[in-house]
This record gives structure tokens, sequence and C-alpha cells, in this order.
């Protein structure tokens, strides 16, 4: 499905949708503030019951710090990759 871009002075947006997986709905936003953060959501909907698991492919030598459900991924020590969960329970 077609997606949207929106572009502003500090941030650029695009959006998509598919229904590649059966019964299941994936939309996804992703988008860089100040060109330094990139922010992705992800909203999967259904009508039935799923377990769903998202993976990030890192790169070599990533160091990975677990605190909760939040992770810090570092290539360098001062400068952290951070991945929250903000699900919504």
């Amino acid at each position: 499905m077609r997606g949207q871009f929106i572009e502003g002075i500090d941030f650029v947006s695009q959006s998509a949708e598919h229904k590649l997986y059966k019964n299941v709905s994936h939309k996804r936003t992703l988008s860089l503030l100040n060109k330094r953060y990139i922010l992705i959501i992800d909203k999967l909907s259904s009508d039935k019951v799923h377990d769903y698991e998202q993976l990030f492919h890192l790169f070599p030598g990533a160091v990975i710090e677990k605190n909760g459900i939040n992770i810090n991924v570092y290539q360098q020590r001062n400068q952290p990759l951070k991945i929250a969960d903000t699900l919504d329970n």
C-alpha cells in the first residue's frame, strides 16, 4: 500500500503498510529527527490473537546492554543506539 512522506525543518518521515502476513496488517513509520535520531513505529493489527517478535540486524562488533525492556547498543562507548519498547499493554 502507498505510504506517506513528510518533511519538516528538523525531521523527515516515511510510512508504509502491507498485508503480506495472513490476517495481519503491518504499518511502519520511520522518522529521522534532528539528523541524529531514528524513530521506528510499528503497528501490527489483526482480528486474531498472535505472538509478534521484532528483530534488529546490528553491525559486527556491536556491544549490547539490556536494561529491563530497553536495550543500548554501542559501537563506541559514548555513542549509544537506544532501542526502547513502547508497547501499550
